[in-house]
């Protein structure tokens, strides 16, 4: 297969002239150095979406013989004038490239390049060219029709312990993450709701690798399936390389349990162990864990090291524990920092101990992953980590969801004698000149905080803990974007291959969608696009009907509706996945809405016949994958496993016959102010119960221009 490889050429070259020329009114000994990026779109991303350069942060460094920057320049796109500046002399000019919010992520690659010689000359434009390549992994993903098929819900959570991206079965996007290992979590759900899970650690990741992971079903014998874990490697560099790991699904009879990792000493799973450094001696800090398999025994044991240090060799390190020998580098570094590490796994070997102590750990961050593998492939994992705290330090919150919000921070500090000189924090945009002090902290077990409040969006600001002279480390956090839904004011449409009105652009991806995109009623669309909008500014809205779709007994109720995600129909029914990626935090959901309902003919147990019908908005926030089945008692609920925010139009709303629009505000009740999203659910229906094909023939709906809003401070937040 050839290689996709995703490349930039940034030129930074004389476009006028193809040698120097001459400049004049110039400061005595200076000349220009011309830009200009230009892109090479023959390479494009898997997703078939080039990446435009223009939106990346292409930062500039010219530097002198002796390596120091003589001129820095943060983005070359927000550049005015196209020419840059520079004392006469010889210059290596190096280009770094990342996304917008300077983070790795889906379509959001990082690039690098450099040219040396470049020679600036009195009174004149030189050009110079500096290629830049990838400095990451890049990560694309499949499922095949028949995983699909099996089940409903399919995701693989990919880390490489610094971030992690969701691909699930809908994603086409590329995934960038940083070099060294990557960490796949692959888990599935059948139709019954049973959880199957497998976790695979890649080793050595090099920048411009390509990581194709194409998860597929095969037979493995004849009372056998089992799941194919295929990972394809494709790179530039190395020659393609598969990897299979064989496992049996869940409803094969096995009844296999995975691998057993219990713990001993005063850790829990995912637990954080702050130590004071002259305390890390204690024996109270010390942590234990014991992995073991019934019946069929370990097969693989690996160590995910992440630190803040390079104490284990680099910020990411792995090691295969249940590889290793007295002479391996790998034992006598662990060994060396106090771990004890069993080396032997001879099959008749139930249980393996693993001791872990802090006393030889330096000041930082340092967190563990044991992975346990049994012959089957099933894994297990347990995380913990160990918080080495010096006498005063600056806390990092950046990518923290319980601290960093779109227009408010925490900001956090620690110190070992609180009862010391006062303590404040200051902070500031990055590299801009002057500090804001803020004096009002708040102490708990020598942890420092301070809200900081009227900051700027999707911006990077620092910050530093200070108690009397002595001060922290200046650390950095990046704000949260805020942005609103793709065709929030349904302006867009677009015809589907049956005919009907779908509510997204021709030629684009859908973001809205609705189950009445494969029916249509007697004599009109259920769900159809209408000019009758909530002011004149807007020119197109959504219109949703009730109505009775067949002929005479045979057929069924069908609400009109609209939602954020994807819709599969099954002879009369149907099944929605809301799958729609969204990893923001806003807490109301806005828009316009008119409503008339019918009186019920279909009752089935939620309504009374000959009651009026009601409609139905909500909006959730989710970190898992979720879907609903009509017909069944599936309806959306809110205290699912997953569900971070909700929130829903009130009972009075949705009963209101209206003769005219009306604004709507739904606020959403956060059940954790921890955890980031990964999915956005909004759904509106002419008939709240058209899931169990239930309300009233007639009842009609109009939703027009919604939109997210973002809180300013936390005092905007409705927790549960």
């Amino acid at each position: 297969m050839k290689q996709k490889c995703l490349s930039i050429w940034l030129a930074i070259l004389a476009v006028v002239m193809a040698a120097c020329q001459e400049n004049e009114n110039l400061v005595p000994g200076t000349g220009f150095v011309q830009l200009k990026v230009s892109q090479d779109l023959t390479a494009v991303p898997a997703s078939g979406r080039s990446v435009d350069i223009t939106r990346q942060v292409l930062a500039v460094d010219f530097c002198k013989a002796d390596g120091t920057v003589a001129k820095h320049i943060a983005d070359l796109n927000k550049l005015t004038d196209d020419r840059v500046l520079l004392e006469v002399g010889t210059y290596s000019v190096k280009v770094t490239s990342t996304a917008a919010d300077g983070k790795l992520g889906f379509e959001q690659p990082a690039f690098y390049g450099e040219s040396a010689g470049v020679a600036v000359q009195q009174g004149k434009t030189t050009p110079a060219t500096v290629t830049c390549a990838l400095t990451c992994v890049k990560v694309t993903t499949k499922f095949t029709a028949p995983v699909q098929k099996q089940f409903p819900v399919c995701v693989a959570t990919v880390t490489d312990g610094s971030r992690s991206l969701d691909f699930d079965k809908t994603e086409t996007r590329a995934g960038y993450f940083s070099p060294g290992y990557l960490l796949v979590n692959l888990k599935l759900a059948n139709e019954e709701g049973v959880e199957f899970t497998l976790s695979k650690l890649i080793e050595k990741t090099l920048a411009k690798d390509h990581y194709a992971l194409i998860f597929d079903l095969v037979a493995s014998g004849d009372n056998d399936s089992s799941l194919d874990f295929d990972i394809k490697i494709e790179t530039d560099d190395i020659d393609k390389e598969e990897h299979t790991v064989t496992i049996p699904l869940p409803d094969t009879g096995y009844g296999q349990e995975p691998p057993v990792v219990t713990p001993s000493g005063n850790v829990a799973e995912g637990q954080v162990l702050t130590v004071n450094d002259p305390e890390k001696t204690l024996e109270q800090y010390n942590v234990s864990l014991t992995a073991s398999s019934a019946n069929i025994g370990i097969n693989k044991v690996q160590l995910i090291v992440t630190s803040s240090t390079d104490v284990f060799g680099a910020a990411s390190s792995y090691f295969t524990l249940s590889e290793l020998s007295e002479t391996d580098v790998a034992y006598t570094l662990l060994t060396g920092l106090g771990f004890t590490l069993p080396l032997d796994y001879s099959e008749g070997k139930a249980a393996f101990v693993y001791g872990f102590t802090p006393k030889n750990l330096p000041v930082g961050e340092h967190s563990f992953t044991l992975l346990v593998q049994d012959t089957s492939g099933q894994t297990t994992r347990f995380s913990f980590a160990y918080s080495i705290k010096a006498e005063l330090s600056t806390e990092p919150i950046d990518g923290n969801a319980a601290y960093v919000w779109s227009r408010f921070a925490t900001l956090r500090g620690y110190v070992a004698h609180p009862e010391g000189a006062a303590c404040s924090f200051k902070y500031r945009i990055k590299d801009e000149a002057g500090w804001t002090v803020v004096n009002e902290v708040t102490m708990a077990e020598g942890y420092a905080s301070a809200v900081v409040d009227n900051l700027l969006p999707q911006t990077t600001y620092e910050y530093a803990f200070v108690q009397g002279s002595s001060e922290g480390a200046v650390l950095s956090f990046t704000t949260d974007a805020e942005p609103q839904l793709t065709n929030s004011n349904f302006e867009d449409w677009t015809t589907n291959s049956y005919g009907l009105p779908a509510p997204w652009k021709e030629g684009e991806a859908a973001f809205w969608n609705t189950g009445n995109s494969k029916v249509s009623g007697v004599t009109a669309e259920i769900t159809q696009r209408t000019a009758h909008t909530w002011s004149e500014a807007s020119s197109t809205a959504v219109y949703m009907e009730t109505m009775f779709v067949g002929l005479g007994i045979i057929g069924k109720l069908a609400a009109g509706n609209i939602f954020t995600g994807s819709f599969d129909l099954s002879g009369t029914n149907g099944k929605i996945t809301f799958d729609r990626t969204f990893s923001y935090r806003p807490v109301q959901l806005k828009g316009y809405y008119q409503y008339q309902p019918a009186v019920v003919d279909n009752a089935k147990g939620h309504l009374n016949a000959g009651e009026n019908d009601l409609c139905a908005i909500y909006m959730a926030l989710t970190d898992r994958l979720m879907y609903v089945k009509t017909g069944e008692s599936v309806y959306f609920d809110p205290h699912a496993e997953g569900v971070i925010a909700y929130g829903e139009l009130s009972e009075e709303e949705c009963r209101r016959t209206m003769t005219e629009y009306a604004p709507f505000t739904i606020d959403l009740t956060y059940t954790d102010l921890t955890r980031t999203p990964k999915y956005i659910i909004v759904v509106a229906s002419s008939s709240k119960y058209g899931d169990y094909f239930e309300g009233a023939t007639g009842s009609k709906m109009w939703l027009d221009d919604v939109s997210l809003v973002y809180p300013a401070n936390p005092n905007e937040i409705v927790k549960q």
